[in-house]
């Protein structure tokens, strides 16, 4: 059982958020199916996103070869996404955060002000970037935990490069390559080939994007003329982006150089009804 997506206000977005909460199949393949089916189709549309294609060239900008161009983005995600529990990011959506399982889609993650979110979303930020790069992406899911042998707990992207498939951990691993010893079973997944029949199909996330930034452009332009430091507007098929001042020039909205932590960009972001949670509520017991 699915519901109609629903608007709040969360604490860690700028304005709206959409969510809406899918029921998993019972058994944890084809729960873990369905929710890397839900994976691939944000990855496949988010790669194609202005913003994701920007900050994809603003974490390989001076890294010629494929290999270096992988490790960019692993540190890239790294030192811009912060690692939190959907039991957390959950609190103001779900009945009981601890029994959902939260995707945050890579370009709502990218506009969030501090990034956070989980492995699932490490990894498909990190295959989003990388697919936009030309990248062919994969998913490896693994039962981390010794108590739990026959239960998918970590995921992580894989991509091709020279030949050879490299591991992009980005929640957990330490360098590029590292893979964590799985204490039970594996599975391989392809961005490319995995397809989710029906929950989310039917509905245009695009344009429900399209409109929350085109309202977000119109109301800028009212006001200022200009894209406030820090923010972004679209004007037809241009994105307009206006630097916090001080900054590089590959200072990215939201999860710029000077923005987060510590920074002294703004966090202003114009994503009017953007953003999209998906809750994936396991029924206790069948998890």
């Amino acid at each position: 059982m699915n519901t109609a997506p629903t608007a709040i206000r969360h604490p860690q977005f700028s304005g709206l958020v959409h969510f809406q909460r899918e029921f998993r199949p019972p058994g944890d393949e084809a729960s873990t199916a369905h929710t890397v089916a839900l994976m691939a189709q944000y990855v496949r549309e988010d790669s194609r996103s202005p913003l994701v294609r920007r900050a994809a060239l603003a974490a390989t900008h001076g890294r010629p070869t494929p290999r270096e161009q992988l490790d960019g983005v692993f540190r890239w995600v790294k030192a811009r996404v912060r690692f939190q529990l959907d039991e957390i990011t959950a609190a103001g959506v779900a009945d009981d955060p601890a029994s959902a399982e939260l995707l945050i889609r890579p370009v709502d993650l990218l506009t969030m002000p501090v990034p956070a979110g989980d492995c699932d979303d490490f990894a498909m930020l990190s295959a989003a970037l990388l697919r936009s790069l030309g990248f062919e992406t994969r998913f490896r899911t693994v039962a981390a935990s010794a108590s739990a042998p026959d239960s998918y707990s970590h995921v992580y992207t894989l991509a091709r490069a020279n030949g050879e498939w490299v591991a992009l951990d980005c929640s957990h691993g330490p360098h590029l390559g590292w893979e964590v010893p799985p204490a039970g079973k594996t599975k391989t997944w392809s961005v490319d080939t995995m397809h989710e029949s029906g929950g989310l199909g039917a509905i245009d996330w695009g344009s429900i994007l399209k409109s929350g930034i085109d309202a977000g452009a119109t109301i800028a332009k009212s006001r200022w003329g200009q894209p406030p430091a820090g923010t972004y507007q679209q004007d037809g098929d241009r994105i307009l982006y206006r630097a916090p001042e001080g900054s590089n020039q590959l200072a990215f909205p939201g999860i710029g150089v000077n923005v987060g932590p510590g920074g002294g960009g703004s966090a202003l972001l114009l994503l009017g009804g953007a953003a999209l949670l998906v809750l994936l509520i396991v029924l206790k017991g069948q998890r």
